[in-house]
Parts: C-alpha cells; structure tokens; sequence
C-alpha cells in the first residue's frame, strides 16, 4: 500500500525554481559522494575487532566511547553475543584493557573520518560547528533522500520560492534548517549522536506551505494491493497538518532519542508557520 505525494493541482509557476533545483540536484551530488567515499567497510572490520576480541575476554570493560557512541556496555554485548560474564578479571587484564582501549580508539577514528559523520549536525560539538548547515544536506539512505525530495521538489519548493522570490526562498530554506537542528540537537545536551537529513528544512517549508498555499490542493497517488491505483486530492493545510499531527505523536512517543529527527521535524513545521505570519503582519511579501 502506497500513498506518494506528486504534485499540486495547478502545476503551473511563473518563473524557473533555480533554488528548488540546486537544493535537489546537491541533495543528490551529496548523497552519490558520500557513496562513492566508502569507508563503511573499514568501520565495520574495527568494530568486528573489537567484538571479537573482547568476547575473548569478557572481564574488560568497554570504554565509556563505546557506550556514548553506539549505545554499547558489557551488558548489552554480553547479550547480543551470548557471552557469559566473568565474577573477577584474572592477571594480567590491565595489558589487556589498554589493548581494548587502543582498538576502540581506532574503531572511533574510522567513523569519524565517514563523511555523514564529519558533516553531520553533532550536539557535542557545540555552536561552532558546520554541521548546522552541512547536516541539511545528507541523508542515511536512499529511501530517507527519495522521500525528502519528493515531497519538498513536488510539493512545496518549487511553489514557495514562486512566490517568494529565489534569495529570500534560499534564506528561509537556511534558517529553517538550522532552528529545526536546533531543536532536536539541543535537548540531546552534549550527544554524541549526530544529526543528518534535510526533513528539519523541508517542514520549515510544509509549514509554511500549510499558511501560504492553503488554499491548493495536493495530489497523491496511491496504490493499494498491486491493483488499486489512482489520484485523489488533500487540501494543502489537511496535507500539512496532519503530517505534524503524526511527528508531534511520535516525537511523544520517542522523545529525541529515537532514530528518527521528530523535533527538528516539529520545530521546523512550527518556524515555517511563524515565519508566514510575520511576513503577512509586515507586509514583506508586497516588497520582495
């Protein structure tokens, strides 16, 4: 079953959406280098080492790194590899935990060098940091970077900067970036998990779609059971609302420890929304 946004009911704009455009095709460049880097093998070899010796020697405590990183304790590996903890650690161990230590150092080193690590949205990293821009940009997968550009290329990109004008259409789209990182990095403290996807950007966008083209009608296809196939049409506000509904549930549901960015998705619908209301008390549509 199937439900994919594609399209407004009146397709038709005014001018190119060379900022849409740049937005999508970099989104894409981005994702097919970070592809073509590699690295993900040597990140898996470090981490089977350090499994695979500590299994071994179960009476070693796993650096703290490990568990910041990747949600990893004794416990928990003792688990997933069926491996019965020791009462006492014999001779010798402290040799043998400078060895762990040195290989989860290394294990840390390789990811760090991924580039979805080294450009991605890192709490931990403070407000110095490029990954408030650079995080807008990448994405974990395939499926993450199809559903993103779907909805913001077909639905709200192209129609916004329409009416907005290209420069301030390029602005907006930074800035609700950066407020929709903003709210999910800083209730995670000083995470070490980092943050990655344009999804922040784009409900900025949903946002303000949900004001602004309230009045169209978003087209969605489905296809239910490989026979049932067809459009139908969702009032642009229901469309964006109810997208808000479901992420202010989850983010309920999850908080901001979950896998998926449900507060920048919220912070940013809810920047967008703020960002229409202020342009219409100041009348800055009239003027741009």
């Amino acid at each position: 079953m199937f439900f994919i946004p594609v399209g407004l009911d009146e397709t038709r704009i005014s001018r190119l959406p060379i900022v849409s455009i740049a937005i999508l095709a970099l989104n894409v460049a981005v994702f097919a280098g970070m592809a073509l880097a590699g690295g993900g093998d040597e990140v898996e070899g470090r981490f089977r080492e350090v499994v695979e010796y500590w299994r071994d020697r179960p009476w070693l405590e796993l650096p703290e790194e490990l568990t910041e990183r990747f949600g990893l304790d004794r416990e928990e590996l003792a688990r997933a590899t069926g491996t019965r903890l020791p009462a006492a650690a014999p001779d010798g161990a402290a040799a043998q935990q400078e060895t762990l230590d040195a290989l989860a150092a290394e294990l840390v080193a390789a990811v760090d060098d991924l580039p979805a690590r080294r450009w991605s949205l890192v709490p931990a990293r403070g407000l110095l940091q490029p990954g408030w821009i650079t995080h807008q940009f990448l994405h974990g997968g395939f499926g993450h970077l199809l559903g993103n550009m779907l909805v913001f290329f077909l639905v709200v990109g192209p129609f916004l900067e329409d009416a907005w004008g290209r420069t301030f259409f390029a602005a907006f789209y930074l800035a609700g970036g950066v407020l929709a990182g903003a709210a999910q990095a800083l209730p995670m403290g000083d995470s070490q998990i980092g943050i990655l996807g344009a999804s922040g950007a784009i409900s900025a966008c949903l946002g303000a779609f949900a004001l602004r083209l309230a009045h169209r009608r978003v087209r969605i296809f489905y296809w239910v059971f490989f026979f049932f196939r067809g459009t139908f049409f969702v009032p642009a506000w229901l469309y964006a609302f109810f997208g808000l509904g479901l992420d202010l549930l989850n983010l309920q549901a999850s908080g901001t420890e979950g896998g998926v960015a449900y507060a920048a998705h919220v912070g940013g619908f809810l920047f967008g929304l703020g960002a229409v209301l202020a342009i219409r008390a100041t009348r800055l549509e009239d003027r741009i």
